[in-house]
């Protein structure tokens, strides 16, 4: 099969890993960049960067795309199966640390929305604010795992994770409310005198 053309100026590249059964593909754009956009399809799709093709979004052009592909699911991380097995561990706690972040990153958002929004006066209904929103964030996701899950049918356990746990779902949540208690605990400062500073820069 022919490779399709690519508009003047752009050129690609794909790597492919046959043992591991994934690769990566970069498309990238002339030197001035180029308008964008995308459509993103499958089960799992990340949103995070292809949000920035929005036309609400502060990037304009783009000057490279890149496609990777996944293999692994979160019982299965080779790094973290390794750390189970060199440490006697009774599964793979890659998912754990995946809920952790789920709470870290969203708190500081939400800290921030809820700052500069005016929404609540008092550091303590603050942070009761941001963790719970980070709580509700992981319990929808918590949500979207089990509709997939029924959809999905017999690769339920599979995407799931729970490796056993009967109480997975629990934990998920409970680190998610760690996350967020643990980046408010060590970026609230930080994040203090950067409001300050935008506020004082308008």
């Amino acid at each position: 099969m022919s490779e399709p053309p690519l508009p003047a100026g752009f050129t690609a590249g794909h790597w492919t890993d046959e043992e591991a059964a994934t690769g990566c593909t970069v498309v990238l754009a002339p030197p001035d960049g180029a308008v964008a956009s995308g459509d993103v399809r499958g089960g799992g799709p990340g949103t995070r960067e292809i949000d920035l093709l929005n036309p609400i979004a502060n990037a304009a052009r783009v000057h490279a795309i890149l496609m990777s592909g996944g293999h692994y699911t979160y019982a299965e991380m080779p790094l973290f199966s390794w750390l189970r097995d060199e440490l006697h561990l009774g599964r793979n706690y890659y998912d754990r640390l995946g809920h952790l972040a789920q709470g870290f990153v969203p708190s500081m958002i939400a800290r921030e929305i809820l700052i500069r929004s005016h929404v609540v006066n008092g550091r303590g209904w603050l942070a009761f604010l941001v963790c719970s929103i980070a709580l509700a964030i992981s319990a929808c996701y918590e949500f979207v795992e089990w509709w997939v899950a029924v959809a999905s049918g017999t690769d339920a356990d599979a995407f799931l994770a729970t490796q056993g746990d009967v109480w997975d779902t629990q934990w998920d949540m409970f680190l998610a409310l760690c996350g967020a208690i643990l980046a408010q605990l060590t970026l609230t400062g930080l994040h203090d005198r950067q409001l300050e500073a935008l506020a004082a820069a308008e």
